[in-house]
């Protein structure tokens, strides 16, 4: 019959490795080499800034497409570094895409946030639309989290 105290101490060794964060289900990225994209195209520019709203919702992105134009088989960037792809983006309509649905060159994904977070969620500054391999980019109007200002 084992002893209660070394019960109790593999119990208060076992809660200070999961209290700090040593758990591997509570990383601070999610990370999948798998997935990793290509680099950002430093070489295209951005051209216009159009009226598609972006914003961050919890651990998703929104963005109101409030113009006129269809977009088809695009990519979206985030912050120059991470990106997605996006099938059909129609007039009036909103997507909401995971922020952990975005991808850089290493296969990590932006902090998306959430109570359980370590780390403060990846600020959205700068989304743009890459519409083909060479048109100049395509900004979108950024709306910042309240604690983002």
């Amino acid at each position: 019959m084992k002893s209660p105290t070394r019960h109790l101490l593999l119990f208060a060794l076992l809660s200070l490795f999961l209290a700090f964060g040593f758990s591997p289900s509570c990383s601070n990225r999610v990370f999948d080499a798998s997935r990793a994209t290509r680099a950002y195209p430093h070489d295209l520019t951005q051209g216009e800034t159009i009226e598609c709203e972006a914003y961050r919702d919890s651990a998703q992105l929104v963005i109101v497409n409030n113009t006129l134009n269809t977009f088809e088989g695009f990519d979206i960037w985030l912050n120059q570094q991470f990106v997605t792809h996006v099938d059909v983006l129609n007039p009036g309509q909103t997507i909401r895409l995971q922020i952990t649905d975005f991808f850089d060159v290493w296969g990590e994904t932006p902090v998306p946030g959430g109570f359980f977070r370590s780390r403060p969620p990846t600020r959205i500054g700068l989304v743009q639309f890459q519409l083909d391999q060479t048109s100049p980019l395509v900004g979108l109007l950024t709306t910042p989290l309240n604690n983002e200002l």
